[in-house]
């Protein structure tokens, strides 16, 4: 990652440059008045945040109500509206940035880009258009700092700070909200501001919303946006390894099958009882109808039918299996589902091809060794 982000900068560098260059000038050293006040601010942005994320899908339920089609054509003239009010609203909001960090502004105005454009930003999501929220949470964040600062100065002058630490406080803190990336956030500042003590206080800022956005919501707008898509991750670490670790990684292929007609006697010559959990049963296409544990298979209560009753009598789990393509955790939850000890493994949802079978022990098992492996690699082996 070090590398590739070196590769970038370097490459940007002998293109001429990003197309957008936010020059800082120096800024004044931070007192310890000023970290209580800029503390304060990040909670306000957490909190802006996660009002943001709770809002989200209130207004895509809004849009519901509206055919595919007309969806971005009605987004389009709503933001289109508030354009018309202030042009910031458009965009990401690179130029609004620039134009904003030199410029004194009223209240009153400040207040107004912040809610046009966190509502335009939502519309825009809701109506079908796609587009990233990295700038624009960082753009809405400096215009918070930058509103904080103007109320500060307006309660007390004594309390006073600078408007451009916060507007950098503001413009990291939201960004982590957001996006997520503490570290991230502080390092663009350091980059931007070549100042140590203002990257500490903006650090101490983020570390404070990371924080409180996953006490008081769980994770950042990113990832609440693949959970709304039906993804399970809560952090980085999952991508990784609960990705990788699939049904198809984990099942076994040596599967016990039987036809469908085949008597209770016979399964059980064929198949000694403790040499598999369980066996499927199949039909005369060799597709899926049922499995059976083998210990309810040797029920001695069926000794004396054994030879006259089909294996098909005793089938459960007749339309509850796995698919290769899961990962571990949705297979743990069709397991709690059914309460079974054992599932059979189809080709495909539209194919009910036995190609495997997994057990339920054999999967928490697994999943908890992933999770320790997980956990060794960020805290090492502890003791």
């Amino acid at each position: 990652i070090l590398a590739a982000s070196l590769a970038g900068a370097l490459t940007a560098q002998w293109l001429g440059g990003a197309p957008y260059s936010l020059e800082i000038p120096k800024v004044s050293a931070v007192g310890v008045e000023q970290y209580l006040a800029l503390i304060g601010l990040a909670l306000i942005t957490s909190g802006v945040g996660i009002a943001v994320m709770r809002s989200s899908p209130m207004f895509e339920r809004l849009f519901k109500w509206l055919p595919v089609w007309l969806r971005p054509v009605f987004g389009g003239l709503i933001v289109g509206g508030f354009a018309i009010v202030t042009p910031q609203v458009l965009a990401a909001g690179h130029g609004a940035m620039v134009l904003d960090l030199f410029h004194e502004m009223a209240i009153g105005m400040i207040a107004l880009i912040i809610a046009l454009k966190v509502t335009a930003c939502l519309i825009s999501l809701a109506s079908g258009f796609r587009g990233g929220l990295f700038f624009a949470s960082l753009f809405v964040g400096s215009l918070i700092g930058k509103f904080f600062a103007a109320v500060l100065l307006l309660i007390s002058p004594n309390f006073a700070i600078d408007p451009l630490v916060a507007m950098l406080t503001g413009m990291a803190t939201l960004g982590v909200a957001i996006v997520g990336g503490p570290l991230t956030m502080s390092f663009l500042v350091l980059e931007m501001t070549r100042n140590v003590d203002v990257t500490a206080v903006v650090l101490a800022g983020c570390i404070v919303t990371s924080i409180c956005v996953r006490f008081m919501f769980g994770h950042s707008f990113s990832t609440w946006r693949l959970h709304l898509r039906g993804e399970t991750i809560r952090s980085a670490n999952d991508v990784g390894w609960l990705r990788n670790l699939t049904v198809e990684r984990l099942m076994r292929s040596d599967v016990g099958k039987v036809p469908s007609t085949t008597t209770i006697a016979a399964v059980r010559r064929e198949f000694a009882l403790g040499s598999r959990p369980g066996i499927v049963i199949v039909n005369n296409a060799d597709e899926y109808v049922g499995l059976v544990l083998l210990p309810d298979l040797f029920s001695s209560d069926l000794d004396t039918i054994a030879d006259d009753i089909q294996v098909i009598e005793l089938a459960g789990l007749i339309d509850i299996v796995l698919i290769p393509e899961m990962n571990v955790k949705s297979a743990m939850a069709v397991f709690d589902e059914a309460e079974a000890e054992m599932l059979a493994v189809v080709d495909s949802t539209d194919s009910r091809k036995v190609v495997g079978f997994l057990t339920e022990s054999f999967v928490r098992r697994r999943y908890v060794e992933e999770i320790d492996k997980a956990t060794r690699g960020v805290l090492g082996a502890l003791s």
